[in-house]
């Protein structure tokens, strides 16, 4: 990523970055892990006939949102 993005600095912290960093002239990139979290209550989940490749494949694609620690 900051071989795309040359002048930029990573920044290092999880959390909100300070005034002076959000705020400044500077370029930072942040860069947080995610967990996806799939809907369970969709059929693919909850019918015993999806095949296993599938099932696998609207765990990881196709999720309407993500969590992160």
């Amino acid at each position: 990523m900051l071989n795309k993005h040359p002048g930029a600095q990573l920044l290092k912290t999880a959390g909100e970055p300070p005034v002076d960093i959000r705020y400044g002239n500077e370029q930072y990139i942040q860069c947080t892990a995610v967990t996806p979290e799939p809907d369970r209550n969709l059929a693919v989940f909850t019918n015993p006939d999806v095949p296993l490749a599938v099932r696998t494949y609207y765990e990881h694609r196709l999720v309407p949102c993500s969590i992160f620690n």
